[in-house]
């Protein structure tokens, strides 16, 4: 796990920084944001970054405008493991998981059990139902994109009339 976070602020796009600031102040406040996180604790930064990994979730979840970007729960899971340091073959093991079978889940080329929705939230204590609503939502978009054509035609006029 990194000891410290680290926020560039110049990265970031200008709607971040509610006001006009040219490069020095952000400087300034990205000194301001340095030292104040070095007096967190490691849980606390733990914390701080899943809450982040949620946050983008959540925000991929309700986000209908990018129908097309389809982000799998690999993209989420790689990036939380990239952070602590964590090796796939290990975590697999851990829960119960041969590789492969994990890779495939990583891929998005295999779904995610209710079980190993709720051993992720014990782990990571992102909630279980949001791992499930990355995958439906993925789902729902790959069968829209494919079945367009024969799910349009189904009309409730079709029904009434």
């Amino acid at each position: 796990m990194n000891n410290k976070v680290k926020l560039d602020l110049l990265e970031y796009e200008e709607s971040v920084i509610p006001f006009k600031a040219d490069k020095n102040e952000i400087i300034k406040i990205q000194n301001l944001f340095d030292n104040e996180i070095n007096l967190l604790s490691i849980e606390d930064i733990t914390k701080i970054y899943l809450a982040g990994i949620r946050f983008e979730m959540e925000d991929y979840v309700n986000n209908t405008s990018d129908a097309k970007n389809i982000l799998t729960l690999g993209f989420f899971l790689k990036k939380i493991f990239k952070y602590f340091k964590i090796k796939q073959n290990k975590f697999a093991d851990y829960i119960g998981i041969k590789p492969a079978n994990f890779n495939k889940i990583l891929s998005g080329e295999r779904p995610i059990s209710y079980e190993i929705a709720i051993i992720l939230h014990e782990i990571f204590g992102i909630d279980q139902d949001l791992w499930m609503r990355v995958q439906i939502k993925n789902k729902l978009l790959q069968l829209s994109e494919t079945r367009k054509k024969n799910i349009s035609r189904y009309q409730l006029t079709d029904l009434v009339s």
